[in-house]
């Protein structure tokens, strides 16, 4: 039938998943997965990429059902969401709460859609960088400089509007607030609400941020922070920025762009700066004022004085770094065609070329055609795998009976739940490039009809000469 994996967010920002359990569901679909929580945390639970979230807290049992798989049309690798049927759920557990409160939420963020998207209320980031509002100060946003020459509107009216849902989600909610993983949950959506309705920002962070415990693993608390400190590292004014950049190009020192604003009255707390900072580097990646490998030496830099978030800025490095040139890729363990284990950190012989791949998927049938070619051509230079995306063994194992003449190794991929997540796979078909130490050897490795025979040529030449070692000279 198919595995069904557990996992837990490691951290927002970088969004690393770590397996705490996986199982295989019988013949009659059912499963049981068990693991050890210290505190209440959001759990995804996944079978074949189709995912649902789960509260779960420490000594409690769960019961539920996934929607049929018929039901969910996508074969995707993007982690499609549904919503899992619970049963025997009271109306007074974090699930049944958070979702109570997530369709209000939901309602009234629809219901005054158009001041949202309007920016009738003048506070938020969207209306701002909308007008490129100039900013001069060390403050993330001076609403009170403006370049827009639109007659400012009373925004009272909508706020009030806010504080009237607020009070009443407080009201209707405040006997469940005795866990306090769901009143972090509804207080930080809230600030979020508050914020967008043009709460000072200086305000807003003495209220939710300031002298407050990090709360890391909630998922409310980190998209609060991340709407917050959106673009943390950008849109300053000139000299502002020039510090900025001087820190990530030249200096390449966290510690320097933590301390440039020390004075900023939104981030007064090194911790809430040093997080802010993490998430400021992955929002530059892509941007060309900055070098890559200056942003990745700085993230790497990050103290230990925070451990917590020594590991995010780790977490976050890897994630924008994975899969590119130079990356060790993690390892995995699969079944082959034979049902015998296959290892990636025991081909260590040849250059690898990995294919991945799914039956239903007509590209993907394409390109395994032509990698029997690739194969034919290059079988004592390079080991071609590929690997089966299939939602069930049983399809791998029908296309093997269907496709007995591709001779190259062949491998089942849904045997490790974290492979999609470590071989950084969105789509099929993928293609990934490693040489003999598993280092992945290209940004991009092409395809079989987008000419990785070129690559493949290349790589022989270089490869040969270095067995002929350096060439001697004689008088």
């Amino acid at each position: 039938m198919g595995t069904v994996g557990a996992f837990v967010i490691e951290d927002y920002i970088s969004e690393n998943r770590v397996l705490l359990q996986s199982a295989e569901i019988s013949p009659t679909g059912d499963f049981i997965i068990s693991f050890d929580l210290n505190e209440t945390q959001a759990i995804v639970i996944s079978i074949n990429r189709i995912e649902g979230l789960l509260y779960v807290s420490p000594g409690q049992s769960y019961r539920f059902v996934f929607p049929p798989a018929k039901s969910v049309e996508v074969k995707k690798f993007d982690r499609t969401s549904i919503e899992l049927q619970l049963i025997d759920e009271p109306e007074s557990s974090i699930n049944s709460t958070i979702r109570s409160f997530n369709s209000e939420y939901a309602s009234f963020v629809s219901e005054h859609f158009f001041d949202f998207a309007v920016n009738e209320y003048r506070g938020s980031d969207v209306y701002i960088k909308s007008i490129g509002a100039k900013v001069t100060e060390t403050d993330l946003y001076k609403t009170s400089e403006r370049k827009d020459s639109v007659p400012l509107q009373n925004t009272v009216g909508f706020s009030i509007v806010v504080d009237k849902f607020i009070n009443q989600v407080n009201e209707t909610y405040s006997s469940e607030f005795s866990n306090l993983f769901f009143k972090d949950y509804v207080t930080y959506s809230l600030a979020e609400l508050e914020l967008m309705a043009g709460m000072k920002r200086d305000v807003l962070y003495q209220r939710y941020f300031m002298s407050q415990p990090m709360k890391l693993n909630n998922p409310s608390y980190m998209r609060c922070f991340e709407l917050f400190y959106n673009d943390f590292l950008s849109g300053r004014n000139r000299d502002r920025q020039n510090e900025i950049v001087k820190a990530v190009n030249h200096e390449r020192s966290p510690d320097k762009l933590i301390s440039i604003f020390e004075n900023d009255s939104t981030a007064l707390s090194r911790q809430i700066r040093t997080l802010a900072v993490i998430k400021g580097l992955k929002d530059i990646y892509f941007n060309k004022t900055y070098t890559r490998n200056a942003i990745e030496v700085t993230l790497s830099k990050v103290s230990t004085e925070y451990p917590e978030l020594k590991r995010i800025a780790e977490n976050t490095l890897g994630s924008l770094r994975k899969c590119k040139e130079g990356w060790q890729l993690e390892d995995f363990v699969l079944v082959d065609q034979s049902e015998h284990k296959w290892m990636l950190s025991e081909q260590k012989d040849k250059p690898l070329y990995l294919l991945f791949f799914a039956s239903w998927n007509t590209s993907s049938l394409k390109e395994m055609q032509m990698m029997k070619n690739l194969h034919a051509k290059y079988q004592q230079d390079f080991d071609f795998v590929a690997i089966s995306m299939d939602d069930s063994y049983e399809d791998f194992r029908k296309y093997l009976e269907s496709h007995t003449d591709e001779k190259f190794t062949l491998l089942y991929g849904s045997a490790d739940p974290l492979l999609t997540q470590k071989c950084n796979v969105f789509s099929v078909p993928y293609a990934l490039m490693l040489d003999d130490r598993g280092v992945v050897s290209f940004a991009v490795t092409r395809l079989p009809s987008q000419g990785i025979q070129s690559e493949l040529e290349k790589i022989m030449v270089v490869n040969k000469q270095n067995k002929q070692g350096p060439k001697t000279w004689k008088d």
